[in-house]
């Protein structure tokens, strides 16, 4: 049988990296950038990251959240 994995699980379950670009919940997503929700929620109003509607729900792409680190990692300094 096989296991039921809740999306607001504390933890994010080992099945989300089978898939190349899985989609996280609000809370895996803020637990993935190490933020709290309310943050991700602002920066989704904020249109600073992009979701995805799975019909009531809001999904974030990890490539999505990546894309978001990136941008604001600071360049070593010299």
């Amino acid at each position: 049988m096989s296991e039921v994995i809740t999306p607001a699980s504390a933890t994010i379950p080992e099945q989300v990296f089978k898939n190349p670009d899985p989609l996280l919940a609000i809370s895996e997503a803020a637990e993935y950038l190490s933020v709290p929700v309310r943050m991700v929620r602002r920066l989704r109003a904020q249109r600073r990251i992009a979701a995805v509607k799975v019909g009531k729900h809001v999904r974030f792409r990890v490539s999505v959240l990546e894309a978001y680190l990136a941008e604001q990692t600071d360049p070593a300094r010299g």
